[in-house]
């Protein structure tokens, strides 16, 4: 399950360093998807899906109702 990350990790590499004022993602999976592939597809949620499986996605509404789809 991904809370907040990016669902793939091989999009937007440079964006997400300049956000978090350092290289996260290249320095933690160690190296870049053309380097490390394998490490990539193992820490990117996309990879996963579809899960097969039924899934419950739930929102917060307005005034912290949840709301699920």
């Amino acid at each position: 399950m991904d809370l907040a990350g990016p669902l793939d990790m091989t999009v937007n590499i440079p964006g997400y360093e300049a956000i978090c004022e350092d290289s996260v993602i290249t320095s933690r999976l160690g190296g870049t998807p053309a380097n490390v592939p394998e490490r990539y597809s193992q820490a990117s949620a996309i990879t996963l899906l579809p899960l097969r499986s039924r899934s419950l996605y739930v929102a917060a509404g307005q005034g912290g109702h949840s709301v699920a789809h």
